[in-house]
């Protein structure tokens, strides 16, 4: 029977290790997709300003593993770039996108990953780019250390399975099953595992390598965790160096305005005040997002009575739902309470509500219900408005995706969704999007855990 957990516990920690190494170069990946899309932004601001943020885009290209970064127009032509020689120089049509996209590309005989981010900057109906190269060898190192290692001690782990076998005195199988609870231990996540055996041999090379493996894990584990820690304190640095600037525009133009008597220099004005709001909401939401992906931060979990949230934030919105012609349905029983963070709760609750009004220009019913199911609360947020498309449902959470219809909206930043992805995520949950098509309506669904008095049946 040990020799069965002894063989379980290896293969699920080869696993565990090959699923965590997945997420944390996703993670990574995320972290990298954040920073360009802030540092578009910042060249987007400085193409209106009419001079080019050198010394942001400069500081930035220190953090991390970034080995390019370069602006194209829609002809080819690099007009910026982080290494002058490849000013002038044409990109290649198929690199150009409406949408951000990635990939591996090979340079200077290295795996990097590009990211190919569309700047609100057109040249002949298209737009230009922004495109951004981090080099993988980091992670891929990581990753192959990790595996290394999981395989080295699944095989010394699976060879002394079988002497365990055939051996049943007191003096090897306390060891072996030692090893196997910490092993089990380990697969299920908690590195904190050293095993110490009094005896010499196999047993006793067999607890070395799981104590080194283990070790190397931690190791890589902490590397990881501090290069996005890294990533995430430079990108509340710049959102902040943004910030700084932008909050006396935004107060000072308003004034401006408001003196100025010539009407096209009023409108000139007007389009400037709106980006700059746009801006300060999108390093807003962008230090948001990086503040819930930090580990540090915690939630104030507690029973939360669901349809009383839900009543506060309709209440809140009523303005907004009666200007837009929204005949809301609030279907949530009184009974229904869940286990959340109440002010994150209303901040999902309220973004999904206006997501939904957009989605609505011409008026609509707004439905929100909640079931009970398997020990979760699962809420609907249903409209009547213009729906998804199948590429919109997959995508709708991803940071700065709009839908073709709302893709220049000043007022959206593009990062709600996603904000309210990480949200439930911190509360165990998950979302997603249901839509029949395009014009048939759209229904975002997300789970809570359910409150219960039993101490022991509360998720950690």
């Amino acid at each position: 029977m040990f020799t069965i957990s002894v063989l379980t516990g290896a293969i699920a920690l080869s696993i565990l290790i090959i699923e965590q190494s997945k997420s944390l170069e996703e993670n990574i990946h995320q972290n990298y997709l954040s920073l360009a899309g802030v540092m578009s932004k910042s060249i987007e601001a400085g193409y209106l300003a009419g001079r080019w943020p050198f010394e942001t885009l400069s500081e930035a290209q220190k953090h991390g593993e970034i080995v390019f970064w370069l602006v194209a127009k829609p002809d080819g032509e690099i007009i910026l770039a982080s290494n002058s020689s490849m000013w002038g120089k044409k990109l290649p049509e198929e690199y150009f996108s409406n949408v951000t996209a990635s990939r591996n590309i090979q340079f200077e005989g290295e795996t990097i990953r590009l990211i190919v981010h569309p700047l609100k900057i057109t040249e002949g109906g298209k737009n230009w780019v922004f495109c951004m190269g981090y080099s993988l060898k980091p992670v891929i190192d990581a990753r192959n250390l990790l595996l290394e290692r999981a395989f080295t001690s699944l095989g010394v782990v699976a060879i002394m399975a079988t002497i365990a076998s055939f051996l049943l005195s007191r003096n090897i199988s306390e060891p072996i099953a030692k090893i196997s609870r910490a092993t089990v231990s380990v697969a299920e996540g908690n590195l904190d595992q050293h095993i110490s055996i009094k005896t010499n041999g196999e047993i006793m090379q067999l607890a070395d390598n799981f104590n080194k493996m283990v070790k190397d894990l931690r190791n890589q584990r902490n590397e990881l965790e501090k290069l996005l820690k890294q990533k995430n304190e430079f990108i509340h640095q710049l959102g902040h160096d943004l910030k700084t600037p932008l909050t006396p525009m935004s107060n000072l133009l308003p004034l401006i305005i408001e003196r100025e008597k010539d009407p096209k220099q009023k409108e000139l004005l007007d389009v400037v005040l709106r980006n700059v709001n746009y801006m300060k909401k999108l390093v807003m939401d962008t230090l948001k997002l990086a503040k819930l992906n930090a580990p540090s931060t915690t939630l104030d979990l507690k029973k939360v009575n669901l349809s009383s949230v839900v009543r506060n934030v309709l209440d809140n919105n009523k303005f907004l739902l009666k200007e837009n012609r929204i005949k809301v349905e609030n279907r949530v029983k009184d009974d229904i309470f869940v286990r959340a963070d109440e002010l994150r709760l209303e901040e999902v609750l309220s973004n999904l509500v206006s997501n939904a009004v957009k989605c609505m220009p011409d008026g609509g019913t707004l439905t929100i219900s909640a079931n009970r199911e398997d020990g979760n609360v699962v809420v609907h947020v249903k409209d009547t408005g213009v729906g998804l498309s199948e590429e919109e449902k997959e995508r709708i959470f991803d940071e700065f995706y709009k839908v073709d219809k709302s893709r220049h909206d000043l007022a959206s930043s593009g990062l709600g969704l996603t904000i309210c992805k990480r949200i439930i995520e911190r509360h165990g949950g998950r979302i997603w999007a249901e839509s029949d098509g395009k014009y048939r309506g759209a229904t975002i669904n997300f789970t809570l855990p359910l409150y219960t008095d039993d101490i022991s049946m509360q998720p950690s």
